[in-house]
């Protein structure tokens, strides 16, 4: 049986270049707006009266809608530092024990570092030091020339 193979993967293919949605919609508002301009240029005094006192009602119950919503989300937002007020309380309360233990910890680590570096290092540096110098001075009595600096 024959395998079907994978098709062969090329560049994408070029996208169609067009206005874009967000265009569109800009063009429908701008034609919108112009639209009630024109309409409004040509209303009778009386009905402009009217239209003027229903859009100052439909402003009025939006801004007290928009009131409201401020109102509920700066209720929101006591609530939610109130909440976080209170659980970083509880976390320092169990920080403090957990930053006694890390200090203990890091008390124990510097003491056996210390332990280390002056049992177990020190006399392994002060005896590469000697062998070193030993070396040197060798060296020096067999070649019969004298070096300066102290280094290869």
């Amino acid at each position: 049986m024959a395998e079907a193979l994978p098709p062969e993967e090329g560049p994408p293919p070029p996208k169609k270049k067009g206005i874009s949605p967000v265009a569109i919609i800009g063009l429908v508002v701008l034609g919108l707006c112009v639209g009630i301009v024109v309409v409004l240029w040509f209303l009778p005094d009386p009905a402009l009266a009217r239209a003027r006192d229903v859009s100052i009602a439909f402003m009025s119950i939006g801004i007290f809608l928009c009131l409201l919503l401020l109102v509920f989300i700066l209720a929101v937002l006591v609530w939610g530092i109130d909440r976080l007020g209170r659980r970083l309380d509880d976390l320092l309360q169990r920080g403090g024990a957990i930053l006694d233990q890390v200090k203990g910890a890091a008390t124990t680590v510097k003491g056996t570092t210390d332990f280390v570096g002056e049992r177990v290092a020190s006399p392994f540096i002060r005896l590469s030091a000697w062998a070193a110098g030993i070396g040197e001075s060798l060296a020096t009595f067999f070649r019969g020339e004298k070096r300066t600096g102290g280094s290869k």
